[in-house]
């Protein structure tokens, strides 16, 4: 028997086949099967498309196979738990489903079952804690009134600031000529164009433009600096929460591509941190958590 983890968030979805001692034989990406994106039939789609790959691979069957998932949006409405598990059923009749919470799975890898606190922060921003049996959550209420933190949240307040300088409400710094020259606009208003009919006002492609704020803060653009800072305030935030009032030292991992931004969030995300949060790498990869998973049943 064979294990597939799948690592699927808000951006992409990353599918690993394993052996049965945790060996990783293959893997590949797809496209997000976030279901508010795809619909839970996409989703089927996808995932199938992704399993049937993997499969054809290592010359084996979907009744091969474990199919262990970490998936954004599954858990905490009851009403998308069950759409998602009937689609997933229809698409993968003759397979072995376990399905978690992508954060989940996240934190399964990093401290491999152990306790911990994960912080993510992607297209979405979520943060979970595990201590022993019992599992927290803080955030992930989505972009439209949460997601603090998140690439969405930092490149719309990027817009935001290119906005505003534009008008002239502030004064022009390094982030609105980086705009212009990165999105090849002719004049400011263009951006509208390039947002809401370009990019379809797309949650994921919107969230692709926060790392030009990684860009302008290397050149030392005040206002990329603030988005960072605030960014920062609002992810320490998640993890404070699940912490009050625990005293003894906590491993927090972080995980998304925010923090591909590198120093320009990590220091002011140290800086805002309970004091009992110590920030460590994670051990393991999302898609081997949910392998691990595999192995409770």
């Amino acid at each position: 028997m064979y294990i597939i983890g799948v690592d699927a968030g808000g951006t992409k979805t990353l599918l690993a086949l394993y052996d049965q001692d945790g060996n990783k034989l293959n893997e590949t990406v797809m496209e997000s099967c976030h279901y508010m994106r795809v619909g839970a039939s996409g989703m089927g789609r996808i995932l199938k498309e992704g399993v049937n790959t993997l499969c054809q691979k290592q010359g084996i069957s979907p009744r091969d196979i474990v199919l262990s998932l970490g998936l954004a949006g599954y858990g905490r409405e009851e009403k998308v738990r069950r759409m998602l598990e009937e689609a997933l059923k229809a698409a993968f009749p003759e397979t072995k489903l376990i399905l978690h919470n992508d954060v989940e799975t996240a934190l399964e890898g990093a401290f491999l079952g152990g306790d911990g606190l994960m912080l993510i922060a992607g297209t979405g921003s979520i943060a979970f804690l595990k201590q022993g049996d019992e599992v927290k959550r803080c955030g992930g209420w989505g972009y439209a009134f949460g997601d603090e933190g998140s690439a969405y949240w930092i490149a719309k307040k990027l817009l935001e600031v290119f906005a505003k300088e534009d008008d002239g409400r502030l004064e022009k710094t390094a982030l609105h000529g980086l705009l212009l020259e990165r999105l090849n606009l002719s004049q400011g208003a263009d951006l509208i164009t390039y947002v809401m009919k370009d990019m379809q006002n797309d949650r994921n492609q919107v969230a692709r433009l926060a790392v030009l704020a990684g860009e302008a803060a290397a050149l030392g653009d005040p206002m990329a600096l603030l988005i960072y800072e605030e960014a920062a305030k609002e992810l320490a935030a998640l993890a404070n929460t699940l912490v009050k009032g625990i005293e003894k030292p906590v491993p927090l991992a972080v995980y998304g591509g925010v923090f591909q931004a590198g120093h320009w969030i990590l220091k002011p995300l140290k800086a805002h941190l309970a004091e009992n949060l110590q920030l460590v790498e994670p051990k393991a990869p999302p898609e081997y958590g949910a392998y691990l998973f595999s192995k409770k049943g």
